[in-house]
């Protein structure tokens, strides 16, 4: 293995362990965009040296990582505990990768489709849970509501909006 290769392998661990580091500390306080711009571009950096240097399961890996993470950052989505869990299971499977590739000197075997899909999923916007409206009784002396109107309790939107 040659030096530079070892000197990618100790940076981008480092990276990692500051990676999981912050995306804990982005659970505990998921308004923090400071802390989501640093982990972006923490991903960022490896992802760039990855390419450099043809670690295409790494760099592929952190792309999908990046592209979570650009949600997060620009307000699209909120950071759950759902997407930093993910984001973890990444973390995690980039760190096995890279332990591998210390081990043999080249990117383990395999595929992270899976990792990958989880990020996706975790995150697409989810639509907003839909409240059931109470049934209101009939006004007196009212006719009775035509199957295409919808009879709508004020004071309950009303909370709702609030």
């Amino acid at each position: 293995m040659d030096e530079l290769l070892r000197e990618v392998i100790a940076e981008t661990s480092e990276h990692l362990d500051v990676l999981e580091r912050d995306l804990v500390a982005v659970d505990q306080a998921p308004e923090d965009g400071r802390r989501i711009d640093d982990i972006f571009r923490n991903i960022h950096s490896i992802k760039g040296t990855c390419g450099f240097l043809g670690l295409k399961r790494l760099q592929s890996l952190l792309h999908a990582a990046e592209n979570a993470l650009d949600k997060l950052r620009d307000g699209a989505l909120p950071a759950t505990a759902a997407a930093i869990g993910t984001l973890l299971s990444a973390g995690d499977r980039a760190k096995s990768i890279v332990a591998a590739l210390a081990q043999e000197g080249r990117e383990p075997e395999g595929g992270d489709a899976d990792i990958v899909a989880r990020l996706e999923l975790a995150m697409r916007p989810s639509a907003p849970p839909v409240a059931r409206m109470p049934e209101t009784p009939d006004l007196p002396g009212a006719a009775p509501a035509a199957a295409s109107t919808i009879r709508v309790n004020i004071s309950t939107v009303d909370r709702l909006m609030r």
